[in-house]
């Protein structure tokens, strides 16, 4: 004999097939005339599936119907469910009970809580099977002359009925007919064939218990076409009643089954001395059931192994093997065997110790035997099984509130009498399972809720379903941080705005004035920004540097060379874009500042950009607000050497958050691991048994971000969103001026050239004063008054890159909408990676996969600087490339907040 052992898990098992459901035909909507059929009428065939186990189940629960009768349907006898004990004996001398309980139906019907997590299972919902299966049609022209048609032999059926195959037709010719159908498609099942006159399917289990599946049969009755069928082109009622050919082995330990404490999970379970082929005879009737006729070869066993991981499984007291800790809601530990008689020997090991048994099997099809293991107490008597439990992993797109849970409850003593049951407690681990806290109900309600903690107890196949629902613990940042802005002290009023440069009240540019482009709005208010060329001003001062005359690439929208800080002339504001309301619309020019309104209940992180015009309406000059929280721009440090130390902002330029979801424990704290919840029963007998259902949560965190984007060497941010003023148009062939860039702050132009007015490498200097084709690698650059940066800081100087690819002192760390740069394997800073616009489209790209960011200049080659990185970087010094002479100063790139 080979030895078989668990690898993977892909059983078929029927969430609402219990043991039979029926499929009952609907009207055919695709009539078609076939011409070759000797001018006889033809009829489409489909099928419409019912469960017709459940309603058995439900009657008997409503009384409708006898427990005999019910299991009548099910072609079983009260005899077929009684409980049985045999004695079994552990290698530590000591002797336990094995107790074998039969369910009518399968692990799927019985545990229809668990199947939504399962892999290849089949079940019914909404009238539709969730697998697909065949069906061969033997017609004729009367029920003595029914024959295979060989085209419709084996054909494959969609789980709502419909055929694969269109074309598949009812001959009016050959009024009468009868179904077998059969499947899903499975390894070891073959094809309907007939012998004899029986229709016959062979079968053989798979070596491999993690990939045994369960597969379901049905016969019809002869049915017949009706001359209205023919005129009407509709199916006749056929009735599939399917049922489970196969019976499901199950197994589970009891409490202290190696002795009081010693609570113990299963290691291995092996059966021994079973048939593992056989030949399925289908009946010829809808209402009788099959047979099985048992191969001569020899008996088998098949071994079911703990290997850990997702294959592996994890125990609880009088809960059946399930998925291991991770994967508690996946069953891949339920065995299909034929359904056979005989002595078996069922051996398992547990805590290190062998308990072995030998069981007469009487194996009956559409059953499930779960055989327990039980110290030799009076407490065998006793039923308790609970099963349920799920891993619950968090939809960030609907983003629920609860979740629910079912599971379900089987309570009683031998004999089948009921017995009641209730919740004792509740146990909570936040650490992944490795320390546990009791809680209270009041506490335990908080995280979930149970619409019934007690109940009568059922020996049924349904047993008393109970529905948890699950409160999830995850935070949404972005409405907390959109609230804290909301919340903070309103900054100014009409008649006595905050300056945004002075960070005082008044319109006046005080010695503590620092104007530039970008300004962070935080706080609701009414602000003031001085109508100064970008950085012009610093500490009060004319900042002249920042527009260097020597240079001839500092321009004002007519394209005069700007030679003085003050714009003049500015008539009214506008609003270019925004991201939101932020903005109110009554933005005006009040005593040389542009003045604007943000009100409470509009803002939010997020970005817009206003602008001044002259008295024809076009646009002098525009500033980038950016509404988020100062901690935006605080500082890290990383260094390379001991030669370039620099402070890098906290966040890039506009960066907001679009979705921030975070999984937090009752103190406020980051929840990094699974949260398990047990919920502990026990019946109500202080002789009878407990059980627990756990359900976990896996942590949440998820980040999404949307930044604005630059061209090369302009002011003014581009969203990377579609908002209302903002513009795609191509650029001239030969590129634009600079006044057309500062006339149209709102305008994405596209192609092979940005710039037409510089031929001696001046472009290179728009965001740096100081720097030229020749000498471009400085640390020290000055900031000019193009540069997008808030007062403080300045784009990244190309000689600071290398500091993102120190080697030596960083390593790669997890990507969370960025890079994360470790630190003594730690994460130290992260490296936001914002999207970037195509030049020659101007579309989005590679938005969440790939962070672009300009430097300050480029080389003597005309390679363009920056820094580029993705998820799949595998080290730190790949986070940082040239971007390579094919990087057109058009395609927009974030921006890297450097300190001055």
């Amino acid at each position: 004999m080979k030895k078989m052992t668990l690898s993977t898990k892909k059983y078929v098992e029927s969430c609402a097939l219990a043991v039979a459901f029926m499929l009952l035909p609907t009207a055919c909507t695709d009539d078609i005339d076939n011409t070759e059929n000797n001018g006889s009428e033809a009829t489409h065939i489909t099928f419409n599936i019912q469960d017709a186990t459940r309603t058995a189940d439900e009657a008997l629960t409503k009384a409708m119907t006898s427990r005999t009768t019910h299991l009548e349907m099910q072609g079983l006898k009260p005899s077929d469910i009684t409980v049985r004990t045999f004695d079994g004996h552990c290698s530590d001398g000591s002797t336990v009970t094995i107790v074998e309980e039969t369910t009518p139906g399968l692990p799927s019907e019985i545990d229809e809580v668990q199947t939504t997590t399962r892999g290849e299972h089949v079940f019914v919902t909404n009238g539709a099977l969730s697998k697909q299966f065949k069906a061969t049609a033997f017609f004729g022209a009367n029920s003595g002359s029914l024959a295979m048609d060989s085209k419709f032999k084996d054909q494959t059926f969609n789980g709502n009925g419909s055929p694969i195959d269109g074309s598949l037709i009812w001959k009016g010719s050959q009024p009468c007919g009868k179904f077998y159908a059969y499947g899903p498609s499975l390894d070891g099942l073959g094809s309907l064939r007939e012998e004899g006159g029986k229709k016959k399917i062979d079968f053989e289990v798979n070596d491999i218990v993690g990939q045994q599946l369960d597969f379901v049969t049905a016969t019809s009755d002869v049915v017949t076409l009706s001359q209205e069928n023919k005129k009407e082109k509709k199916c006749p009622p056929i009735k599939l009643t399917f049922r489970h050919p196969l019976t499901a082995l199950r197994f589970k330990i009891g409490k202290d089954v190696l002795g009081v404490g010693k609570d113990d999970n299963i290691s291995s379970v092996t059966i021994a001395n079973v048939k593992a082929k056989g030949t399925y005879i289908l009946p010829d009737e809808s209402n009788k059931f099959g047979t099985w006729e048992l191969s001569s070869d020899d008996p088998t066993f098949f071994e079911l192994t703990n290997y850990g991981g997702k294959y592996g499984f994890r125990t609880e007291n009088n809960v059946c093997i399930v998925g291991s800790s991770e994967h508690i809601a996946s069953d891949y530990n339920t065995m299909f065997m034929i359904p056979q008689e005989g002595e078996i020997t069922i051996r398992i090991v547990v805590g290190g110790k062998t308990i072995t048994g030998k069981v007469k099997a009487q194996w009956k099809p559409g059953t499930t035997k779960t055989y327990s293991f039980y110290r030799k107490t009076g407490k065998s008597d006793y039923h308790f099984t609970v099963n349920g439990g799920k891993v619950l992993t968090y939809d960030t797109k609907t983003q629920p509130q609860t979740e629910a849970v079912p599971f379900t409850v089987t309570s009683y003593k031998t004999g089948g009498t009921p017995l009641g049951w209730s919740v004792e407690g509740y146990e909570v681990s936040t650490d992944g399972g490795k320390q546990w806290n009791s809680i209270n109900a009041s506490e335990a309600d908080k995280m979930i809720k149970l619409d019934k903690t007690s109940g009568a107890g059922s020996a049924t196949t349904l047993g008393e379903k109970v529905m948890a629902t699950v409160h999830w613990d995850v935070v949404d940042e972005v409405a907390d941080r959109n609230k804290t802005l909301q919340n903070n002290d309103q900054h100014g009023s009409p008649l006595n705005p905050f300056n945004l440069a002075t960070n005082d009240f008044g319109y006046a540019l005080t010695a503590k004035a620092n104007t530039a482009n970008c300004y962070i709005v935080s706080a609701p208010g009414t602000y003031a920004i001085p109508l100064v060329y970008g950085n012009a001003i610093k500490y009060g001062q004319d900042n002249k540097s920042a527009y260097n005359k020597d240079r001839k690439c500092y321009k004002d929208y007519q394209g005069k060379e700007i030679s003085k800080p003050n714009i003049e002339g500015g008539t009214n504001a506008k609003i270019i874009w925004q991201d939101g309301e932020q903005v109110s619309n009554n933005v005006s020019i009040q005593h040389d500042n542009l003045v604007f309104t943000v009100e409470k209940k509009h803002i939010k992180n997020g970005n817009a950009v206003v602008a001044v015009t002259d008295n024809k309406g076009v646009v002098m000059w525009s500033w980038h607000l950016w509404f988020t929280s100062p901690e935006a721009l605080n500082t890290t440090t990383l260094e390379k050497g001991t030669n370039i130390i620099n402070v890098v902002a906290k966040e890039p330029l506009g960066l907001a958050y679009v979705k921030w979801l975070q999984s937090k424990n009752s103190n406020g704290t980051a929840r990094t691991e699974d949260r398990h919840i047990k919920i502990k029963l026990k019946q109500n007998d202080s002789n009878g048994q407990t059980a627990t259902v756990e359900i976990i949560q896996k942590p949440v965190y998820y980040r999404e971000i949307n930044t604005t984007s630059y061209q090369f060497g302009r002011k003014d941010p581009m969203p990377n969103i579609d908002v209302a003023g903002f513009k795609i148009e191509p650029a001239e062939t030969d590129g634009k001026r600079i006044q057309d860039f500062i006339q149209n702050p709102g305008t994405f132009y596209t192609g092979s050239h940005l710039y037409s007015e510089f031929n001696n490498g001046e472009t290179y200097s728009l965001w740096a004063s100081n720097t030229t084709l020749e000498n471009h690698d400085l640390t020290n650059t000055n900031k000019s008054i193009y540069d997008p940066c808030p007062a403080g800081f300045k784009v990244l100087p190309v000689a600071y890159i290398p500091i993102f690819t120190n080697n030596g002192s960083y390593t790669k760390g997890d990507w969370d909408a960025g890079r994360w740069i470790q630190k003594n394997m730690q994460n130290y800073y992260l490296l936001f990676a914002p999207a970037g616009r195509n030049n020659l489209t101007g579309q989005v790209e590679d938005a969440g996969k790939r962070g672009l960011y300009w430097a300050a200049c480029v080389s003597k080659k005309a390679n363009l600087s920056g820094l580029v990185f993705s998820p799949s970087s595998p080290s730190t010094k790949d986070i940082s490339n040239v971007l390579g002479a094919g990087f057109a100063f058009n395609s927009s790139c974030g921006i890297l907040p450097i300190a001055e």
